[in-house]
Formats: C-alpha cells, structure tokens, sequence
C-alpha cells in the first residue's frame, strides 16, 4: 500500500494568505483626498493634516497621513539628521601585565531559587588572565572588592582600568580605586 502511495503527489499551488485590506485602513475617499491636497497645495504631511481636520472635518491622524503619502511615495522623510560625532579616545595600546583591564558584571538568576547572582569579571588583555567573584547583589564596593582581589591574584598594578556606565562603576567606586595604595 505504501509503495503506490509514494507515486501519487499532488501539486496544490498555495496563493498568499495576506490580507487585501484591514479593518482600519483609510476609506479610499480619504487616501483620494490626501493625495489630491498633496498635489494642490504641494505643503508637508503636517500642513495636509491640519487642513483635513480643521477645515474639512475629517477625522485622520497625523501618523496615517504620513503613511498614505510615503506608500504613495509622495512624501520624503527627512533625508539626513544632524550627525553627533563625538571624539573617540583610541585605545591604548596595551605592552605589559596590567596596561589595560576591562572590569564588568553579569548578572545571572538561578532558575531553582529565583534569587539574583552578580558576577564582577577582571580581563587582563596583555595577558589574558582573568578574575570573578559572585556577589548577591550589584554594588560599588563589592565592584571595588574584585578589582583590588584581582590585582592581589595577578600580581601586578592596573594602569587603566575600563569598564562601562554601569551603577556599580559609580563615584564611590572611582574613590575607592584611586586611593589604592600600590606595593
């Protein structure tokens, strides 16, 4: 039974199932009419907009009309915003133990407890040597802690220590770590 059944396929072409329309889509009398102000007053989707509401009565977001015009393509978004370039501090270069160590944290729930781990991390990039300590909670201190552990175990000072803005990386963190006293 199975052997005859392997010879019989059926070739069904599938259409999309994509809808034609949705139950919120503009009358076609609004989208003629957007687009006809957008060919009379030759103004923005804002000016359109304005008009169609208060003039006209028409009830219309903002938003729809800029769709309309854009599926249209008669409306142009703006081409370029104003790029902020902010200066880039390069990177130094690292040439010994302790040139530079990126220090952060990873946060991490035990499934079986739901209770909340902090896991500081230490990378030495000349030497790829790296430290963790698990905290219960995110804290300046316990941040402060693991750097100074960590100098102890690699044995030798940090001359730039980088980590990102996180909370735990706060004043009191910087405080701590510029008075350490080194051997």
């Amino acid at each position: 039974m199975s052997n005859k059944l392997s010879y019989c396929r059926w070739l069904i072409p599938t259409g999309s199932a994509r809808p034609h329309t949705g139950p919120n889509a503009l009358p076609n009398e609004t989208v003629d009419r957007i687009l006809t102000l957008r060919y009379e007053l030759r103004k923005c989707a804002e000016v359109i907009w304005f008009y169609l509401t208060n003039n006209e009565g028409v009830c219309v977001s903002l938003s729809s009309v800029k769709r309309t015009l854009a599926r249209n393509h008669e409306y142009d978004r703006p081409k370029h915003k104003k790029k902020l370039y902010r200066t880039n501090i390069n990177r130094p270069t690292v040439t010994k133990p302790g040139g530079l160590v990126e220090i952060d944290t990873v946060h991490s729930v035990d499934p079986n407890t739901r209770t909340r781990k902090c896991i500081y991390t230490v990378i030495d990039l000349a030497t790829r040597m790296s430290y963790a300590r698990v905290y219960p909670r995110l804290s300046p201190a316990c941040a402060a802690e693991t750097a100074l552990l960590a100098r102890d175990t690699f044995g030798f000072t940090f001359s730039v220590l980088q980590s990102d803005n996180g909370s735990e990386f706060s004043k009191f963190f910087r405080d701590r770590i510029s008075c350490w006293h080194y051997p």
